[in-house]
């Protein structure tokens, strides 16, 4: 993947891969360029590749991720893409019914599964645990993505079963 760092006044900084943020950060601070008050000498110095000797490409290159969707269900906490939420204990039972149903031969978990105990309506619920994925940073896209609408059958989740670890 190739990253992308665009240094525009008033000091602007803005970064086509997010999960690099931390290390571009880095170099730029390092570089003595992060409280400069001149942001045209900040434009100068990445236009003459001055901070082209300090980046090491190498470092840029993200690490990959072997699964892509981490459970772990002693604290509820959910990484998926790099990032991590902890739901909460109402709504983790329906991140486990979808999770549960991934993992088996049909991965489409019907509203009534879903459902489980609860008196909630199963579209309400998958809301619900979209909103909760949408409030801790992920977009509304990722969180479709993730939680997927099966016409007339009901919901699945958006990763493989392969892709899956379960700790705990």
């Amino acid at each position: 993947p190739q990253v992308t760092v665009k240094l525009r006044p008033p000091g602007v900084v803005q970064f086509r891969r997010t999960q690099h943020e931390a290390r571009v950060m880095k170099l730029i601070e390092r570089n003595g360029l992060m409280n400069d008050r001149d942001d045209f000498e900040v434009v100068d110095a990445a236009a003459s590749n001055v901070l082209g000797d300090a980046i090491d490409d190498a470092a840029l290159v993200p690490v990959p991720l072997a699964p892509v969707l981490r459970v772990r269900r002693a604290t509820a906490e959910v990484q998926w893409d790099g990032r991590s939420i902890i739901l909460s204990r109402q709504i983790f039972p329906v991140f486990e019914r979808l999770l549960e149903k991934a993992q088996s031969r049909d991965q489409v978990a019907s509203g009534s599964h879903v459902e489980g105990t609860t008196a909630r309506e199963a579209k309400d619920l998958i809301r619900e645990l979209r909103y909760a994925f949408k409030a801790a940073g992920f977009t509304d896209a990722e969180s479709k993505a993730l939680f997927v609408t099966v016409r007339n059958r009901g919901y699945r989740l958006g990763v493989p079963a392969t892709k899956i670890v379960v700790e705990g």
